[in-house]
Order: C-alpha cells, then structure tokens, then sequence
C-alpha cells in the first residue's frame, strides 16, 4: 500500500490539456481568465463571497495577516499546527503566543485563550486540524468578540468541511486554505484566501501583487509581494473541483470504515460528532500502544502511516523552542506523541481499511 496515491484519469488528463493548449492560444500565462474563474468557483464551493488564489497555503496566512496588521501585536496561535503558521506570523511582523489544544478535535483551546490574551492581542488564529471543524470554534468566536479580537481560520486541511453547516471559511474575518499535493484538493502548489468582507478583499487584492493600487497598475499603495498562481495551476484548480465532492464523499465513506471496524475496541477513532462533517485530510486514531509498535507492525504489513497532525508541537521545533519562556503544553504534547494516521485517501478501496484495521486490532492481541 502506497502513502500517497494521486490519480488522473484519461478523461482528466485529455480536459487538462485542452485548457493548457487555450492557455497558450490566450497568451496568457499567468494570473488571467483562468484564475478568475477559479477564484469565483472557490468561493462558490466554500460558500463565501471572494475567494484569492495565491503560491501556497503559507502565502495565504502571511496575506491574511497583512490585510489584518498584526505587526508588534500578538497572535494566538494553537501550538499543535504546522511550522507555517508560526512562520507567517513572525513574518506579518506580529508576536506568536502558543496555546494548548483542546482534547476532542485538537485545536485551540478557549480555556488557553482566555488565560494568555492581553491588551496587546490582535488576533486568533484556528485550525482546522486533519480536516474537522473543532466545536471549540463557537467559544472561540464569541471570546473573539468579547475582547474584539480578529478571528482567522487556518482552513489548509479544511476544504468543504462543515460544522452546524457551517463551512470552513465561515468563522472568522477570513480563511487561509492550501492546495499542495497532498490536500483534499490540489494544484501541485497554490493556496487560496477567501473573504466575506470586500474590503478586506480588495487589500488582499493589492497585496498579492506588490501593493498594486487598483486605479494605477504603476503606482502601489501597500507594502505587498508576489504571490500569484499561474494560468496552468488554475486550470488544474478548476478540473480538481469538478470532483472534489466526490472525493471528500470517498474520505467520509473510508472513515466511517475505520470508525466501524474498530467499534468496540481501544483504538479511539477520531470521526465526526452531531454537527460536524470532515472532509477527513487525515483519519486521526488514538492508539492503546505506542506509535513505534503501530508503525512497525504495519510495515511489516507494506501498511505506511502518513504524516501525523503533527508529531512534534511548536515547542519541540528547534526555531521556536529557545525563544519560548512557556514550554508547559501537556494536551498537545500527549496527543502529537501519541496519534497515528493510517491512509485515506480517495485512490484506496474498503478492502484496503480492513486491511489496516486487522493489522491494528492484532496487535493489542
């Protein structure tokens, strides 16, 4: 069984071309008709009202932050995310305080939040860890409220995922998505911001091309960067989201398989609660043993396991580690120590998952 296993069909292929050829009939290479089109679509999918298309996910987090001034401000960030958020902050100029996680989902804690917030705080920022929308979110937003703070969903593992029909995108001022090759829908790279609020779209807007005023191509009112997407990427782009329903139905239809077949056991299966509905990025398990005897029997197995989400919390990365006063996070640094994420993705069937799921139960035998 591989990690990783992207398929194009013929059909796919053949559309894809067709759209490269229009592309170089156009002329036009980079962020033109293509592109548009792929932003309005995103947004559509996502059900807000603008959408960006920018380089990757981690772009998308250090326009987010542009748009929102963080600079010499603090920014809560959950400690249990990846290097990129920690990153983007630093970058956007702003402060990074880490928070523990709460248990159920893995995102921030609301109980963190309140303890760590100051007068100085300027934003949250939420993720959307493996693909769920935490319930934590709703205690999230109202503190956001509470100490007018601005609310940004880190949605990289989140496309299409829902919480009291709520997609991602949807709880805060404004969402950063990744399309890398691994995500439930991909462009090889690209990421997208999206919006509900024009003005802030219109920022971003300029900030994507170097703070480009919008009445005068020459003249740049912003401190922006390049972060634009090409003609090609867009088209790739476009053709993922005619299936990408399907495909998330195929992620669901595989999780609930595992939730199933270890029912009944000591494995904890992380799965959707009354409300939510994952788009499952990763199918997260808690494992009764550790994650060096599960890997080793699933080897054994040609079982790999994919990434965790994520295996070393903020505090444990060397850039961050000795900058940091705070190092006591004891919910995330049991959950990355001790999760395990068996494939699913949509190119496996459910013979593969009961595969799996024999090797897993066999070893609390």
């Amino acid at each position: 069984m591989k990690i990783f296993d992207l398929k194009y069909d013929r059909p796919f292929r053949d559309e894809f071309q067709a759209l490269c050829e229009s592309i170089f009939d156009e002329g036009f290479l980079t962020n033109h008709k293509l592109v548009s089109e792929f932003e309005e679509q995103f947004a559509k999918f996502q059900n807000v009202k603008y959408s960006l298309a920018v380089s990757n996910g981690t772009s998308a987090l250090e326009l987010g932050l542009g748009i929102l001034n963080v600079k010499n401000k603090e920014v809560l960030i959950p400690v249990n995310t990846f290097i990129a958020t920690y990153l983007a902050v630093k970058k956007a100029g702003g402060i990074p305080v880490l928070c523990d996680i709460e248990p159920g989902y893995f995102s921030i804690s609301a109980k963190e939040i309140e303890k760590k917030v100051t007068k100085n705080t300027a934003a949250i920022i939420v993720v959307h860890i493996g693909g769920h929308i935490s319930p934590e979110v709703k205690l999230v937003k109202k503190l956001c409220k509470q100490h007018n703070l601005q609310l940004f969903e880190d949605a990289a593992h989140a496309h299409g995922a829902t919480l009291d029909k709520v997609t991602a995108g949807n709880w805060g001022a404004m969402a950063a998505f990744s399309h890398f090759m691994t995500k439930v829908m991909t462009m090889g790279e690209g990421g997208s911001i999206t919006f509900n609020d024009q003005e802030a779209f219109e920022k971003g807007r300029s900030l994507r091309q170097f703070g480009m005023s919008p009445e005068n191509s020459i003249l740049h009112e912003h401190e922006g960067g390049n972060f634009k997407i090409t003609e090609f990427q867009a088209a790739l782009g476009l053709l993922e989201l005619k299936r990408i329903n399907k495909r998330i139905l195929k992620r669901q239809v595989l999780a609930k398989r595992y939730f199933e077949n270890l029912k009944g056991t000591n494995w904890n299966v992380i799965t959707d609660t009354d409300g939510s509905k994952g788009s499952y990025y990763k199918q997260i398990i808690i494992p009764p043993v550790s994650r060096e005897i599960v890997s080793q029997q699933l080897s054994r197995a040609g079982i790999p396991l994919t990434g965790g989400v994520y295996d070393f919390p903020l505090h444990q990365q060397p850039v961050v580690y000795n900058s940091l006063k705070d190092r006591d996070f004891p919910i995330a640094s049991s959950f990355c120590a001790g999760h395990i994420c068996p494939p699913c993705f949509p190119e496996l069937e459910l013979e593969d998952i009961d595969k799996v799921c024999q090797v897993l139960v066999s070893i609390e035998k």
